[in-house]
């Protein structure tokens, strides 16, 4: 009888040396470690979530939004990994964001660094770590509608949904069209059982009528709900927008 083989793979190894060197703070030699994993784990999303979370820790923002949006477009089945992605792209597009013409004024995100390191946190699933930094963040920069969207994503993962639900509403008092909190208040009243859901997506589709996370949202609402038709037509209309976004394609083809 053959015997097993001693030694891990050689991409296997070099994830793990990855995830060590990257909790040792070790960021860009991990990135190397996370490459070479991800090179030969084509069909392996966490390699590169786990790629994209050392490069943005790196503070390689280019590179980092384009191993997150690769992590999303190969099917990932945690949905957790999905939220946490999502929320570090808008993380990284928050932290980009020139000021208006006409103004001098520095990004205070990009100036944060309670708010970087509870991004951080975030991605990696530490998410006593991640509240505390927001909160520091959010009494460095008070009603600030991104850090409270993200202080209520932290929450909503710590199955504190009630809470949750209060940050979101604080954003959106903030910017009645804020998209991305609308979207989440309507995940969180989801999660908390309750009917409001609806109310918060179809608001953020007034404010945008393709804004696609709520399209999704909201016909996954109604296929729960029995509403089958309005469910195809709204996985349809998201389906228009993405069309090879797995999660919406994945959806249809109940219909099929």
């Amino acid at each position: 009888m053959a015997r097993p083989d001693s030694e891990p793979r050689e991409d296997v190894a070099r994830f793990i040396e990855g995830m060590k060197l990257m909790k040792a703070g070790r960021c860009d030699e991990a990135v190397e470690k996370f490459r070479y994993a991800a090179s030969t784990g084509k069909d392996r999303p966490m390699e590169h979530y786990a790629l994209a979370v050392a490069l943005y820790k790196s503070r390689r923002l280019d590179a980092a939004r384009e191993e997150f949006e690769r992590f999303l477009s190969m099917n990932p089945q945690d949905n957790r990994y999905v939220q946490q992605a999502k929320a570090a792209l808008a993380a990284i597009e928050q932290q980009e964001a020139k000021p208006a013409p006409g103004k001098a004024e520095a990004n205070p995100l990009a100036a944060s660094a309670d708010y970087r390191d509870a991004v951080e946190a975030y991605l990696r699933g530490d998410y006593e770590v991640a509240l505390a930094g927001f909160r520091e963040a959010l009494s460095e920069i008070p009603r600030n509608k991104h850090i409270l969207n993200n202080l209520g994503l932290t929450l909503l993962a710590m199955r504190r949904e009630s809470e949750a639900v209060e940050a979101f509403e604080k954003a959106i008092e903030i910017d009645p069209d804020f998209l991305e909190a609308l979207n989440n208040l309507g995940l969180a009243w989801t999660q908390y059982g309750s009917s409001k859901a609806r109310e918060a997506f179809e608001k953020a589709l007034e404010a945008d009528p393709e804004f696609f996370d709520a399209l999704v949202n909201l016909g996954s609402l109604c296929y729960r709900e029995g509403n089958l038709p309005e469910a195809r037509r709204l996985w349809e209309k998201a389906c228009a927008l993405k069309p090879d976004d797995p999660q919406v394609r994945r959806n249809l083809e109940v219909f099929r």
